[in-house]
């Protein structure tokens, strides 16, 4: 970890250094990304390397799966805008390495029975202050500032509370921003050092915050968001985040989240191709609308989507895939998991869907994660349930899972036969993609030198290894040799005795403390019934879905054989794809 983050350190004030060297403005716009990407990934190993943090091994695996994404992100910038020859090779280094070995050996550390637990649905580690928050009306009695077109509030526009909100806020505590009814058209950033934000609205289709930057316009993939939020604990109520960009103009993000413990709450998500990036860490969608064509549910973090409508559009391309999950290397803790939710057709799909043909997802990385349970798909969903991304690339690494699901476009029968694609039968295989599980904080803590006695009571030196691949040990040795160790210092942990069950066999919704049997939960939550779609449709031009090179967005990935001018060393864990997920046309 010390080495990741002097490495950091150093690539940090690389790319600070490289301003001068830039020769356009594309360049100028995917180092500005870099800048900041730099400086959240850095943050990132400060948090999980500091012990005053006091952090569990799984917001470890969070943090550093996080860090890997920023620094595959900064590179991507220059993919999306086609100018990889000159600044970006001068940004590689090894850091992907380190951070990789550092997952093998973390993942050793992460309890192997944890029981799924979850409060009136919510993730734990939603606060019953803010749950009470979430479930109380009307807003504007518990906000620090109220934002209103009209002059009414103490700002205009969302931007400005934003901005105001660290001169405001008590302390560390929860900032409530509450924005009437209206459409604010404008670009929103949230940066890392305002965590606990909350922007309640009035109301899906009521409170609309819209912008319409897109790849195609000149921006990356990863700035191109109507709203985008860096600072932990995030939270969004009662809001429609939109982007008018267009199908044409090809990746265009309306929410960008790499907010760690993040709630989206009767939220909606309007666009086309890249709609909704769960960019990175912990978060939790709960009664949201997300629509859109290509990719349009994507990203790297730990997200779970429970009782959502997930509308798919009419697409130019004639083809629409609903997610691209973006994990790069088989320890990150990473993956998308829709639960109990509704697949369906927007309006202005319904006439077309004879000539259309929608895709659960497809992988936009080598180890690409998906689960779908419990959720109710309609027709427009074709047999095959799953589109390649590239030939045969990814399909015996990705984890493609379906439980329990019902509808026409359910059947698993014409399911494609991919290694990595599964039928899962069990109610404890599903549970490990739950809220309970698959988004819960962890309760181990890592100690330093217990005493003897504690280690013949159930204490261990060394973390759970037993389950690693040949390619994690040779990450562990690599690290090893890297970095020796005193073996006089012991390092001790509480680790579950090794005949725990890897995978809790509860499964998703509890009352405050109460465990429920996973047959139990899976039927308790009501759906969201299926609101009309919004008349905006913004602009539908001819995309092809397959040859616009960008890595970022995802297909126009740079030919096969094409360069990717220098690429960073390659890693000791193997994570051969810089698939970028190609600005679909």
């Amino acid at each position: 970890m010390k080495m990741a983050l002097e490495n950091a350190q150093r690539a940090k004030a690389n790319a600070y250094s490289l301003g001068t060297k830039c020769q356009n403005e594309q360049e100028k716009v995917a180092l500005t990304d870099c800048l900041e990407l730099y400086q959240n990934l850095v943050e990132r190993i400060n948090a999980t390397a500091d012990p005053q943090t006091k952090c569990t091994a799984t917001d470890a695996q969070t943090w550093l799966s996080g860090a890997l994404t920023d620094y595959e992100t900064c590179l991507a910038g220059f993919v999306d805008l086609g100018v990889t020859g000159n600044v970006m090779p001068m940004l590689a280094s090894n850091f992907s390495n380190l951070i990789c070995n550092s997952l093998a050996i973390n993942k050793g550390y992460i309890p192997r029975d944890n029981t799924a637990r979850s409060r009136e649905g919510f993730p734990v580690w939603v606060k019953p202050g803010d749950r009470k928050l979430l479930q109380e009306s009307p807003p504007a009695s518990n906000a620090n500032v109220v934002v209103a077109q009209d002059g009414s509030g103490n700002y205009r526009t969302v931007g400005e509370s934003v901005a105001a909100a660290a001169g405001r806020r008590p302390g560390g505590g929860r900032f409530v921003i509450y924005v009437k009814a209206g459409v604010y058209n404008e670009n929103v950033e949230i940066g890392t050092k305002l965590k606990n934000i909350m922007l309640v609205g009035d109301g899906i289709g009521n409170t609309i915050i819209t912008g319409s930057k897109s790849v195609g316009g000149g921006t990356t993939t990863f700035s191109s968001a109507t709203v985008g939020v860096d600072g932990d604990g995030f939270i969004a109520q009662g809001i429609t985040f939109r982007n008018t960009a267009g199908a044409a103009n090809h990746q265009a993000v309306a929410m960008r989240s790499g907010s760690d413990l993040s709630v989206f709450y009767r939220c909606s998500f309007e666009g086309y191709q890249d709609t909704l990036y769960a960019y990175s860490n912990r978060q939790f969608y709960r009664e949201c609308e997300i629509y859109g064509t290509v990719d349009f549910i994507f990203g790297n973090a730990a997200v779970v989507f429970q009782n959502c409508n997930i509308y798919a559009r009419n697409s130019p391309s004639k083809t629409n895939t609903i997610t691209a999950q973006g994990r790069t290397d088989p320890n990150q803790n990473t993956g998308i998991s829709i639960h109990d939710s509704i697949i369906t057709a927007a309006s202005d799909l319904t006439g077309s869907l004879g000539s259309v043909r929608t895709y659960l997802g497809r992988p936009w990385k080598q180890y690409s994660r998906t689960v779908i349970m419990k959720t109710s798909m309609d027709g427009l969903i074709d047999p095959a349930g799953w589109l390649p991304w590239d030939g045969a690339f990814a399909l015996s690494t990705l984890y493609y899972g379906e439980f329990a699901n019902t509808g026409p476009g359910a059947s698993t029968a014409g399911r494609v036969n991919w290694g990595g694609y599964h039928v899962i039968t069990s109610a404890a295989e599903a549970s490990q993609f739950t809220v309970g599980n698959f988004i819960a904080e962890a309760s181990m803590k890592i100690t330093l030198n217990k005493n003897e006695e504690e280690e013949k009571d159930g204490y261990s030196p060394l973390p759970n290894f037993e389950d690693l691949t040949m390619e994690q040990w040779n990450a562990v040795r690599h690290a090893l040799a890297l970095s020796p160790i005193d073996i006089n210092q012991k390092l001790t942990g509480e680790i579950p005795d090794e005949s725990g069950s890897n995978s809790s066999s509860s499964i998703d919704y509890f009352e405050d403390d109460e465990e429920m049997p996973a047959e139990d939960q899976l039927d308790r939550s009501t759906r969201n019934g299926r609101p009309e779609e919004t008349s905006e449709a913004g602009e539908l031009q001819a995309v092809d879905m397959v040859n616009r090179p960008d890595v970022h967005g995802r297909p126009s990935e740079r030919q096969k054989d094409e360069p990717l001018g220098v690429q960073p060393t390659v890693d000791v864990v193997d994570r051969s794809d810089d698939h970028g997920r190609s600005s679909e046309g």
